[in-house]
């Protein structure tokens, strides 16, 4: 894999980007599904885990803000989050992230 020297600011509104488009997809998929259900696991995808992974293999705060930027967006931040029924919780998250830095660190 090639690797590139990317200037601060662009790795952070790439990475902006990509949690704004993560979360506003997660949404549409509880919305599809019948909304979301407390207690049920809330998978925020492969890429998700993988891009986590390499944040946390290289800053592990910059790591957990992305994770809290995420949860802000699935609860306060995205048009789809919904007016009324319960709002996703940190743990519901947090269940399918419990292997990201692990992979980070076997590849």
């Amino acid at each position: 894999m090639r690797t590139r020297e990317v200037p601060e600011r662009v790795v952070e509104l790439l990475l902006a980007g990509f949690n704004r488009h993560r979360a506003h997809w997660q949404l549409a998929v509880l919305r599809d599904q019948g909304g979301y259900q407390p207690g049920k696991v809330v998978h925020p995808g492969d890429l998700f885990g993988t891009v986590l992974a390499w944040l946390w293999s290289q800053d592990r705060d910059e790591a957990a803000e992305f994770v809290a930027e995420y949860m802000a967006l699935l609860r306060v931040h995205d048009e789809l989050v919904p007016a009324e029924g319960p709002l996703v919780r940190f743990d519901d998250v947090l269940a399918s992230l419990a292997g990201c830095g692990r992979r980070a660190v076997d590849g």
